[in-house]
């Protein structure tokens, strides 16, 4: 997002390059989509390990194209003590905010033996996190960005809820379909791929005219309908079924990715755009964590047809929250034209 609005900047652009913002959306979402397919092969022929063994080209890749085409920083003004560098990069308020998650999932991965203790640590941390990035010269999770900025704030929060549903479907249907219908890893994969052709095919026009509202209010329809759609699985119901919930997730996948990304890059600071884009991702991480959590605790003795359908009540209660943050926020234009 930083390296687009340099070069936005650059060329003399007066509105966010839609087009641009559509294919680095479109680039992660189908990278991240893939995955799915592609892991499940590969577990599938040649084990769990081999999925690790699979990130050593795509990393040297990247680190190919960063080094070939990403221009330097420049030199710096004077040398960098090792505490300035530390200071810099906010390492007490990365090691917080790890210690923190860490003690919270641990709880909720106890679930249904609840150790109390472990949330107490966790929300003595997670207080102790926002005192401690209150006082930092550059935090790691910026407080006070989220406190002042009211419209940036609600497209974390919306892309986050939009999320969790978006991974428990993911991680928590796919892991349905494996342990109630018996369907193998490839194929439980290869049920993912539509999604990844609707969301794609959704980016592309709703970036490139800079919408957000429109985009931002259809994800959040279109997560209820999903999400009431999980409700109609079974072990008698048609394996169909699965797959027109993910062309309706592919259709929050694409929508939200479009909506929220175009709102972030008017809304947050131009001077701050790294820090709020890597919010951002931080908001959907911890969507994705909650949903782990979900099925985790969900799952916990077995994977079954009452379960899945309770996931589906937990997600038609996120979808309605989502849905009314969506509709309700004043501050959402219905594009983004600067």
């Amino acid at each position: 997002m930083l390296l687009i609005h340099r070069r936005a900047q650059g060329a003399g652009l007066d509105k966010p390059p839609g087009g641009v913002l559509g294919g680095l959306q479109i680039a992660g979402i189908a990278t991240a989509s893939l995955g799915l397919p592609i892991g499940g092969a590969l577990v599938g022929v040649l084990g769990w390990r081999s999925v690790f063994f699979a990130n050593v080209p795509v990393a040297l890749i990247a680190l190919v194209a960063t080094l070939t085409w990403v221009s330097p920083d420049g030199p710096l003004g004077r040398p960098l003590r090792l505490r300035e560098t530390a200071s810099r990069l906010d390492l007490g308020g990365i090691a917080g905010f790890a210690l923190a998650m860490i003690a919270l999932l641990l709880f909720l991965f106890g679930l249904p033996t609840a150790n109390w203790y472990l949330l107490g640590i966790s929300v003595v941390l997670w207080v102790a996190l926002v005192l401690w990035e209150l006082r930092a010269q550059t935090p790691f999770l910026d407080v006070r960005m989220l406190v002042s900025n009211r419209a940036l704030a609600g497209t974390y929060l919306r892309f986050g809820l939009a999320t969790l549903c978006l991974y428990v479907v993911l991680y928590g249907i796919t892991q349905w379909v494996e342990g109630a219908r018996g369907v193998g890893e490839t194929e439980a994969g290869l049920l993912l791929l539509p999604m990844t052709v609707v969301s794609g095919l959704v980016i592309s026009p709703v970036s490139r005219r800079n919408l957000v509202r429109s985009p931002v209010v259809a994800a959040a329809i279109a997560c209820l309908l999903g999400s009431a759609g999980v409700l109609v699985l079974g072990a008698s119901a048609w394996i169909g079924w699965v797959v027109v919930i993910t062309l309706l997730f592919g259709l929050v996948m694409g929508f939200s990715a479009a909506g929220n990304q175009t709102a972030l890059y008017s809304q947050a600071p131009p001077e701050q755009l790294g820090t709020a884009s890597g919010l951002l991702r931080a908001f959907g991480y911890v969507g994705s964590i909650a949903s782990s959590a979900i099925t985790g605790i969900v799952f916990h003795s077995s994977v079954s047809d009452s379960g899945v359908h309770l996931i589906a009540w937990i997600m038609i209660g996120v979808s309605l929250a989502l849905i009314l943050i969506s509709v309700l926020d004043g501050t959402l234009p219905r594009r983004t034209v600067s």
